[in-house]
């Protein structure tokens, strides 16, 4: 009987090992992972990475795949997906997606790899590699996704790390009051739409109340501002493009090794001496503050002006175009029966300016130069509430959203110009204007 119930408990055990997974995520190897290159990026004076879901499962995907080999691959065929693409390729197509820059071919994904024991014997690895300590250092890199799945040598490590188009991560470290900032340093992005070289910064507390005294040097560590509670929004300009970022001092935490601190450097202005800072023009910082996104309605609505009601919906006057604006928001409508291309668009008052390219942003749904018809496009105020879309809006395409003194469609008629060319005045808020883009 005794005999009998060990052969079953025997029998069991190996049923069990066939039919469990044999690559299983192990997340807090993972996470050692990230922590040990975020500590080898601050030695180096680059900026940590931050933890990014798609790069987590690109990583996962690869690593589970390759465990289903009969040996691992050697060399860079271990980076070889099971349809025969590399990493870049991989990125671009479903269920990834990973954004470009202007084309396909400009995407911004790298991966490195490890099969050992152990996380310090990776790093190791990486640490004597030309290869690996370039990608694992460079300044393109914003954020990381980790797989580290066990097997009979240990571990398999794929690290995917990736950056995206006007998308600048800051992480927090709430013990020590510090916020880690990043910057685009990627030669892809050049062209108005893309933000690049950030030389300053400017926070807001959740209600979208600035904090501090306004705009300040851009600087890779900052002392987390005072009185900003554990959430925040970082804004990041070049002068002619803004990002915002926003900061959940939980969700955001740097992922470091522990106990480890960096030193606040000298607060200094951004230099051109960053070793790959993007090229293109240098923006001097003006008046100009562009629109920001937010994805959804995120941000906490605090005390705001009671808002005038959008005018209701009125037959557009034959143009391409309808603004349809308030106190509150202003919206962009395609009033055609056609997708269209809107970009080049300025709105203007005075030293206020809204361009359309502001929303290609990597919220936007679709494209700007097919913009579907009946499709809108919407800024609203950062810390009011985020009002609806019109009724006649089929599609909110991408919102943003901007400081209540940066309004150029509000106390004044406005222009609206494309590549320097004056398309209509618009008359002072509420209304709707029309307008042809030929």
């Amino acid at each position: 009987m005794r005999t009998a119930a060990l052969l079953l408990t025997l029998l069991l055990l190996i049923l069990t090992a066939q039919t469990s997974p044999a690559s299983a995520q192990d997340p807090i190897q993972a996470e050692r992972v990230i922590a040990a290159i975020n500590a080898w990026r601050l030695e180096e004076g680059k900026w940590p990475l931050q933890p990014n879901d798609t790069l987590q499962k690109m990583a996962e995907d690869q690593a589970a795949y390759l465990l289903t080999l009969p040996a691992l691959p050697e060399g860079g065929d271990i980076h070889i997906g099971r349809n025969g693409d590399d990493p870049r390729a991989r990125a671009r197509r479903a269920p990834y997606n990973w954004p470009t820059y202007t084309r396909p071919e400009q995407i911004t994904v790298t991966e490195i790899a490890y099969d050992g024991r152990t996380v310090s014997a990776a790093m190791t690895f990486w640490r004597g590699s030309t290869i690996h300590r370039n990608a694992a250092l460079n300044e393109i890199y914003r954020e990381i996704g980790v797989a580290a799945m066990p097997h009979d040598d240990g571990y398999l490590y794929i690290v995917v790390l990736g950056a995206r188009p006007n998308v600048l991560p800051a992480l927090v470290d709430s013990q020590n009051r510090l916020l880690y900032l990043t910057d685009e340093r990627n030669s892809y992005a050049r062209g108005p739409q893309w933000i690049q070289s950030a030389t300053r910064v400017r926070f807001f507390d959740a209600e979208g109340r600035p904090l501090g005294s306004g705009w300040q040097p851009w600087a890779q560590i900052l002392p987390l501002p005072q009185s900003s509670g554990d959430r925040l929004f970082v804004m990041l300009s070049d002068g002619t493009v803004d990002v915002l970022t926003e900061v959940d001092f939980q969700e955001d935490a740097a992922l470091l090794p522990q106990g480890m601190v960096a030193q606040l450097p000298s607060p200094t202005p951004t230099s051109g001496s960053a070793p790959a800072a993007a090229p293109g023009p240098t923006s001097t910082p003006g008046t100009i503050s562009t629109p920001i996104a937010i994805p959804g309605p995120t941000v906490t609505p605090g005390a705001s002006a009671t808002a005038t009601p959008t005018p209701p919906p009125t037959p557009s006057s034959g143009g391409d175009v309808t603004l349809i604006y308030d106190s509150r928001s202003l919206t962009l409508y395609n009033g055609t029966g056609r997708a269209i291309d809107v970009t080049g668009l300025t709105i203007e008052q005075g030293a206020l300016r809204l361009s359309s390219s502001q929303w290609q942003t990597q919220w936007l749904s679709g494209t700007l130069t097919e913009f579907a018809a009946r499709d809108c496009l919407q800024v609203s105020t950062l810390g009011q509430p985020e009002p609806p879309p019109p009724g006649e809006c089929r599609f909110l395409r991408s919102a943003i959203l901007i400081p209540a003194s940066d309004r150029p469609w509000l106390g004044a008629p406005f222009n609206v110009s494309r590549n320097g060319t004056r398309l209509a005045t618009c008359p002072t808020a509420p209304a709707r204007c029309s307008f042809s883009l030929r």
